[in-house]
């Protein structure tokens, strides 16, 4: 009978995650496995007329989805069955399964046998109702269990969607739903074999790609990417997303699921915050990154609990545009911690505090520690305007609006010196319930303003709503204003549209006289930028801006001096910004950057600058440019792949945000002789070093030696910085991407367009001997209609993986989806012949072999695309021959045994490809014999050929301390008949033991010896 199968039961018995079932469709009976029969409750293993008693058991929601799906297959539309539902168990529970078939035809083409496997994923906790994807406790579970798999690695890809609250306020939430529906139902077409893909809160999804390093995530990641940013149909409405990704390799033994997933979190807040719409790795640089900020929270909290340590209120001043009198001034939150270094940005802090839910604390106590400060001038004769910002998450707080009112009389400030800046922290997600905290406040004298108008949540809209007093218009605005017509329009219509509503006007961001002549003609009432001061603290704005007059009043704000002090620093930006210019418009990075180091050796009047480059990987670093003064030697060439331990006090300062100061090398002889020995043969008595970062990754540094101009003073350099390292990190991506259009993603050999170049350059060069091997796959279609594209892919790398055993990786070439070259210069006829004899012994299977070669070779110069045609030609006339072969035998034997030929050959294929170890052996008397190993297997254990007869022993790899007890296990099951379920250690490939899972059954005995099928996986 159809139905009784050995391999059927061997399979169904090892399998422990798929359920098994073959249906004779010509007499309507169909077979189930034990474990299906158990789990379902059917009634027993043969079941006539399934659909009457299967359908019934499927959720009514999901029926129709099993229905049509199996019913295209049975009327012959399609031949695979493959969909997702929920039925019932044995102990009436709905869980979910995926149940997939394959329909397989006589000789006459008509409906012989369908034949499939059930997979179940638990109860419903385990699906995202949403997407139908595995959920976040799914998930977790799967962290948890890989966290104890001894070397297992896989890798990891966070994905969010950027902005989707955006799309949940403009069309709905159901919408939004939708849309990630849509999302995940991409994200699944484009996944490989053996990923899994999880459905996390909000917008995050989740893939989990088994065995992956970082390039496989990135390849898998720009695939993915490229068809995602494209434009989304939903509910007939196009849009158009953009995604941040973090990405994650785990290859530690025991790395907890909370660690992973922390890491891959921070990761994706990352790419959000500095690199939107692109993936980021977590990396050691990263991971230091997270470990410095979570020191930095720490140390903030403890400071905070501590009266506020370390924090100090800094002032800038404001100015009028007419009279260019003081106005008042912006207080502004500085923090500092000697054990953090020093100073800590605002744009590292502020995060970091709003992410702790600290805001409300910090924020009312920069407004006292304000308001105290104006109310001690006030005493002095001195009334002042003061701005203080606050963010949206304040004005929310019920007890704030009653704080600000509180402390302006307990200070006996008046209100109507006191502004409040709305910042743009976070979106207003209750635009009327802000609206009513502002009119609280107007209503007890306090002026308010927007901040950053014109991005974000300040918008005209906003404006038409909320009742404040002032609009401060954003520095985007402000840096283009010389070079974008459409801004200084837009600057112009929104202060006239403010000056018609009565609302003031403060412009920030002045920091050069051609700005502010160009914004006074649009006639503002404030300004402030560092053209007229950066922010500072009391005591020192104070001295500045108010030492009183005889009479008491302000003093009036002496431009000339401001500017006289400030004409220094006005020629250090003005040479930034030509340095910037030229750097953002080059077409030719060579001579910019050459530029840029003959301005740092002007401006310092240095005598050799010059940019070192880290490569992690290779742990060394790389002067790869240099410019000297007239005079001096260059070092460039002794300073080629130098070791990361010689730089690694270096790396620690800079892995801080801080520069390299050597005022006198002298000092360091005693302090750090090794670093003396290397710096005192350049020649170097003093330097000054400046990092780079990219994305957060310490990528190198740039610096001057012997400076004789602004020794003391980096701030030339550090602006340099940012520019240089991101154009340096575009030139490499460019080479990168010329490199990877010359090779195949899937294989990593060299791909058509190299083999076009390698034409064209063929010629230019005298060639000897040369020999072509054209290959081409044999059932690679067959394969992928039959057992999906996963296991095609699977089949190319194992052709590809067979020709990097025989020949370098830069005489292959992969030219098409099937269809790979070899060409081999330099080498003898008789050499070549036997290359091509020892591949065609690589690739035989059986009668079957895994691709057709032609083979064609020639002494002496050639015309190569000649010679490429002929063994194209060549593997054709093959190809024929092995075709006829196969129906020659087909015809002299019965149909049945022409199509278990043809079933053996993929069924031959499939286990070639399956990302599981699987072996035959024998079992007699004289031990465990190896009959035939799948590709997986080799490559997990090594040193065994795929051919069959073979007669290796098997026993001879295994640990010592488990053969005997292994040995015995084989006797019991061969003797009983029970599937054999072992672990036990086997020799890898690099001679260490691995521990092995084996699920075995035996499917054949023949006297005294008997023949197994095993399954292995690495445990």
């Amino acid at each position: 009978m159809k139905l009784e199968n050995k391999l059927f039961e061997a399979y169904a018995n090892c399998s422990e995650h798929y359920m098994i079932y073959l249906c004779d469709m010509k007499t309507n009976v169909s077979r189930w496995s034990k474990y299906a029969v158990d789990y379902f409750g059917l009634p027993q293993e043969y079941i006539t007329d399934l659909p009457s008693l299967w359908v019934p058991k499927i959720h009514p929601e999901d029926r129709h989805i099993f229905t049509q799906d199996i019913n295209e297959v049975f009327s012959g539309k399609k031949e695979r069955h493959s969909c997702e539902y929920r039925v019932t168990t044995a102990t009436g529970d709905y869980v979910w399964v995926h149940c997939t078939g394959q329909m397989v035809r006589d000789e006459d083409g008509k409906q012989d046998v369908f034949a499939g496997t059930i997979a179940h994923f638990g109860t419903d906790t385990k699906y995202d109702s949403g997407t139908n994807l595995l959920s976040l406790s799914a998930f977790r579970r799967d962290l948890n269990k890989f966290a104890d798999q001894m070397d297992f690695q896989y890798g990891l890809l966070m994905i969010g969607v950027d902005d989707f609250k955006r799309i949940n306020d403009d069309f709905g939430f159901s919408f939004g739903n939708a849309v990630l529906k849509r999302i995940a139902t991409v994200i699944t077409a484009v996944k490989s074999a053996g990923m899994k893909i999880y459905r996390l809160d909000g917008d995050k999804f989740v893939v989990l790609y088994p065995r992956a390093d970082q390039k496989d995530l990135h390849d898998f990641w720009e695939r993915l990417n490229s068809i995602l940013t494209r434009q989304l149909e939903v509910e007939n409405q196009t849009i158009y997303l953009t995604f941040s990704t973090g990405a994650l390799v785990v290859k530690e033994v025991h790395r907890d699921e909370d660690t992973v997933f922390s890491d891959l979190e921070y990761a994706l807040e990352t790419a959000k915050k500095n690199r939107k719409g692109k993936v980021v790795f977590f990396s050691e640089e990263l991971y230091e990154e997270k470990k410095r900020n979570q020191k930095i929270l720490e140390t903030i909290l403890r400071d905070i609990r501590n009266g506020f340590r370390g924090f100090t209120v800094y002032y800038q001043p404001q100015i009028g545009a007419e009279d260019k009198r003081l106005f008042g001034a912006e207080a502004l939150l500085r923090y500092t911690n000697e054990e953090l270094g020093g100073n800590i940005p605002p744009g590292v802090f502020i995060p970091l505090l709003e992410k702790a839910n600290q805001m409300l604390s910090i924020g009312k106590w920069v407004l006292t520690q304000a308001l105290e400060q104006m109310s001690a001038w006030e005493e002095g004769g001195i009334r002042h305007y003061i701005s203080v910002n606050v963010s949206y998450l304040q004005f929310r707080a019920p007890e704030f609006k009653q704080y600000v009112v509180d402390e302006l009389k307990r200070l006996h400030y008046p209100p109507e010196m006191l502004i409040l800046e709305l910042t743009e922290s976070c979106s207003i997600e209750d635009i009327s319930e802000l609206a009513d905290t502002l009119q609280f406040l107007e209503e007890h004298g306090v002026l308010t303003s927007l901040d950053d108008f014109g991005s974000g949540y300040a918008s005209l809209g906003v404006l038409r709503t909320l009742p404040v007093d002032w609009v401060k218009l954003d520095y985007s605005f402000v840096s283009r204003l010389n070079e974008s017509e459409r801004d200084r329009s837009i600057i112009r219509h929104i202060i006239n549209l403010c000056r018609d509503n009565e609302i003031n006007v403060c412009i920030e961001g002045i920091e050069t006289p051609e700005t502010e002549k160009l914004v006074m003609s649009y006639h503002p009432q404030l300004l402030q930028g560092y053209y007229y001061a950066r922010p500072m603290p009391a005591e020192k704005y104070y001295k500045s801006f108010l030492i009183p007059d005889r009479q008491g009043v302000e003093k009036r704000v002496c431009l000339n001096e401001i500017r006289e002090n400030q004409r220094s620093a006005l020629e250090t930006e003005r040479r930034i910004v030509e340095c910037v210019e030229r750097i953002i418009g080059t077409q030719d990075m060579e001579s910019t950057i050459d530029m840029v180091l003959e301005t740092i050796l002007d401006y310092y009047h240095g005598e050799r600058s010059y940019i070192f480059e880290f490569d992690w990987k290779k742990r060394t670093s790389t002067n790869t440019y240099e410019r000297c003064a007239v005079g001096i030697r260059p070092e460039i060439q002794n300073l080629q792949d130098v070791p990361l331990e010689a730089n690694w006090r270096w790396i620690e300062v800079f892995r801080e945000h801080k520069n390299i100061w050597i005022a006198d090398l002298e000092e360091l002889k005693d302090a750090n002789p090794s670093e003396y020995e290397i710096l005192a043969p350049q020649g170097i008595h003093s330097l000054i070093v400046v990092p780079f970062f990219e994305n957060n990754v310490l990528q190198g540094y740039m610096g001057v030696d012997n400076p004789d101009r602004h020794k003391n003073s980096s701030y030339f350099l550090t602006h340099l910085t940012y520019f240089i390292s991101s154009e340096i990190s575009k030139f490499q991506l460019t080479r990168r991407l010329e490199i990877l259009s010359y090779m195949d993603s899937l294989t990593g050999l060299q791909n058509r367009n190299s083999y076009t170049q390698y034409v064209s350059e063929y010629h230019k060069t005298p060639r000897g001997s040369v020999g072509v091997m054209f290959l081409d796959l044999n059932g690679l279609k067959k394969i992928n209609d039959t057992f999906g594209h996963g296991y095609g892919d699977q089949y190319i790398k194992m052709l590809a993986d067979l020709l990097l055993e025989r020949f370098d990786k830069k005489e292959i070439y992969r030219i098409s989806g099937d269809e790979f070259l070899v060409i081999c210069e330099g080498k003898s006829e008789e050499e070549f012949h036997c290359l091509a004899e020892k591949l065609q012994q690589d690739i035989q299977y059986e009668d079957s072999p895994l691709a057709t070669c032609g083979v064609q070779w020639q002494g002496g110069d050639c015309e190569i695309g000649d010679l490429v045609t002929k063994a194209d030609q060549d593997m054709y006339q093959q190809k024929r021959t092995y075709y006829r072969r196969r129906e020659d035998k087909g015809h002299d034997s019965k149909a049945s045994v022409k199509a278990d030929k043809n079933i053996q050959m993929d069924q031959n294929m499939l286990l070639e490809v399956l990302p599981v170890g699987i072996v035959l052996y024998d079992c007699d008397s004289d031990g465990v014999h190896l009959v035939f190993t799948n590709r997986f297997f080799r490559k997990m254990v090594g040193g065994y050929s795929s051919k069959w007869e073979e007669n290796i022993d098997m026993l001879v790899v295994i640990h010592p301390q488990d053969r005997k007890r292994l040995q015995n296990e084989v006797i019991r099951a061969s003797i009983t008949g029970n599937v054999l379920k072992s672990r036990f250690r086997m020799k890898g490939t690099d001679g260490e033991y691995l521990s092995v899972m084996m699920s075995a059954q035996q499917i054949d005995k023949s006297g005294v010896a008997s023949r197994f099928y095993a399954t292995f996986m690495q445990c």
